[in-house]
């Protein structure tokens, strides 16, 4: 089963602070056989808020998924 690094971040939010990218999240992913993913590799899926807009306060869900050959997804 693969696993996905991940972490929090917390921004104030202005008009200055530029676009969140989706590596701003990712730190690491590996395959159940040890094989080094990307962030190209996830599959990245947004709350309700939608992508992080660091103009604008409140709270943005980031989820990042892969899904191996054998169709096992993990978040």
């Amino acid at each position: 089963m693969a696993i996905i690094y991940t972490k929090d971040t917390h921004y104030i939010a202005g008009p200055n602070n530029g676009q969140w990218q989706v590596e701003d999240n990712f730190i690491s992913a590996i395959t159940g056989n040890g094989e080094t993913l990307s962030v190209n590799d996830m599959t990245v899926t947004y709350g309700s808020a939608g992508q992080p807009d660091l103009s604008k306060a409140g709270t943005y869900t980031v989820t990042y998924s892969y899904t191996d050959a054998s169709g096992n997804k993990v978040s």
